[in-house]
């Protein structure tokens, strides 16, 4: 429960079970069977619960809004995404969006209570003083509210209201609560025809600087192909690391990207494998320090590949993400390959995470991670628009089966990835010369590279990708593009929960 008053109206978060009521009334409504679908409710649910608000009283719901935050920068307001009944996919939903849009106010035609709508806006109006939100725009649609489009001049009727000359039992309330008219938008087409009333809250308290410290719509990767060769000692190593990350920061890139297991040339020759994990362990102080005083003096997000370290009497596999607001964040291998489990004797991970940056929300796997759908999914799910893929490859079958897969974690979650890789040898583990490749991989749509690839590195050499991906152009096509394997999920046949949460 969000709010009630002494009149007993509650609000609440909705959840799947108040579908049957959407449902229902919309069907009631509009007389079509099936009106509103139940993918696009659960998507909001799930995505966005927050601004999915249910009203009612004595356990029974009579009022429901759907609302998603856009930015009015780059829609300026042309109202593109109102699409009748299936307006406000979850992929239009900007988390760092400026404007509040509610749209779907469902109503129990039988139970009409205008009380409930001045509840249902200023719970919004208070989301959006909370968050620090331009302004709330409110769409009540010919599709629900028939009536109101019967009106002989709905735009005299408003601003009437709005001057105080006439009272009517809705708008008036609205026009009380803040809400003043905007535009009626029509929506014309060859098989049916509907209307927007579009209504504006303005949030006087909105504080423009800060909301121009909102994340940027692109990001400036640099991803690392490491030749793994023997070190010295960690002062080498780290001089090895240094010159990629100044070398990333000249070109002002937002994200460095290490391969998987870049510690291990700090090797010697002569090891057994059971004692590797604990002598590579014993340099996570140092290697932590290093990244992070890099991440800082030059102002950049480094994914620092991994490294071994040891947990409570485990070792394990661990990336590490540096970021240049100086947090750190890490995330342990949850597949393990054969080596790492028989001859190294590493303890997997039991979780993957989505990580926080200036730029978007970012996953980080293995190779190996990579190759099972789960993992990628669930951090799709909770908000990551790029995938991190450090990785160890032995040979050229090991590196392509990263490839194909990660590719295919593209197109299922419509995601950026980034892989790293390495080339060279590691003597201590008797390997073949390493096979990794470094590239950034894009969704396959005709806006991106036709073959998913945007960029990608000279085999077996040496070598750094720069790129740039256009993380509003992601968000638009998961919408907008031809493939839309994203929002076309049946989550009402199929749905992934992990065990661990």
């Amino acid at each position: 429960m969000l709010m009630s008053d002494k009149t007993g109206i509650l609000l609440k978060e909705s959840t799947i079970e108040d579908f049957a009521f959407v449902s229902q009334s919309a069907k009631e409504l509009t007389n079509i069977a099936g009106f509103y679908k139940r993918t696009a409710f659960e998507n909001r649910v799930i995505f966005f619960n927050e601004g999915q608000i249910s009203v009612g009283e004595n356990n029974r719901v009579y009022l429901f809004a759907s609302s998603i935050r856009i930015s009015s920068d780059y829609y300026k307001n042309s109202f593109r995404f109102l699409r009748g009944p299936e307006s406000g996919y979850i992929s239009d939903h900007n988390p760092d969006g400026d404007t509040l849009f509610i749209f779907n106010l469902v109503r129990d035609e039988k139970n009409i209570n205008y009380s409930a709508f001045v509840n249902l806006l200023e719970y919004y109006k208070k989301y959006a003083r909370k968050n620090n939100l331009r302004k709330v725009l409110l769409s009540l649609q010919s599709y629900y509210y028939p009536e109101l489009f019967l009106e002989d001049n709905l735009n005299d009727l408003i601003r009437d209201v709005e001057t105080g000359e006439k009272e009517h039992p809705l708008f008036t309330r609205l026009n009380d609560a803040g809400f003043t008219f905007s535009r009626i938008v029509e929506h014309r087409g060859e098989k049916e025809s509907f209307s927007d009333l579009i209504l504006q809250w303005n949030n006087y308290d909105f504080k423009e600087k800060l909301f121009y410290a909102q994340k940027k719509n692109s990001a400036g990767i640099c991803s690392v192909q490491m030749n793994f060769k023997s070190a010295e000692n960690f002062k080498e190593y780290a001089s090895r690391v240094k010159y990629f990350v100044e070398l990333a920061s000249s070109y002002k890139r937002d994200f460095i990207v290490f391969p998987e297991y870049s510690t291990l040339t700090l090797l010697p020759d002569q090891i057994e494998s059971k004692d590797i994990p604990l002598f590579i362990s014993k340099y996570t102080e140092e290697f932590s320090a290093l990244f992070k005083q890099m991440a800082h003096k030059h102002n950049i997000n480094i994914v620092a590949g991994s490294t071994i370290t040891l947990e409570e009497e485990k070792f394990y596999n661990t990336f590490f993400l540096f970021n240049r607001n100086g947090d750190i964040h890490k995330q342990n291998k949850i597949h393990l390959l054969k080596f790492e489990k028989t001859d190294l004797g590493l303890s997997p991970g039991n979780k993957v995470e989505v990580f926080p940056t200036d730029i978007c929300d970012v996953g980080i796997v293995s190779g190996y991670d990579a190759q099972f759908p789960e993992p990628v999914r669930k951090i799709s799910n909770e908000g990551a628009r790029i995938l991190f893929v450090p990785l160890f490859a032995n040979d050229e079958k090991e590196f392509y089966k990263v490839k194909q897969t990660t590719l295919a974690r593209c197109i299922e979650n419509q995601i950026f990835a980034v892989l790293s890789g390495s080339t060279g040898k590691i003597n201590a583990l008797n390997t073949d010369f390493l096979a990794g490749r470094s590239m950034v991989m894009t969704p396959h749509d005709f806006v991106f590279s036709q073959n998913g690839i945007s960029s990608e590195s000279e085999k077996s050499n040496e070598d750094v990708v720069l790129d740039e991906i256009n993380l509003e152009l992601l968000r638009r096509n998961r919408r907008f593009g031809d493939s839309s394997n994203w929002i076309d999920r049946r989550l009402d046949l199929y749905n992934i929960s992990w065990k661990k949460d």
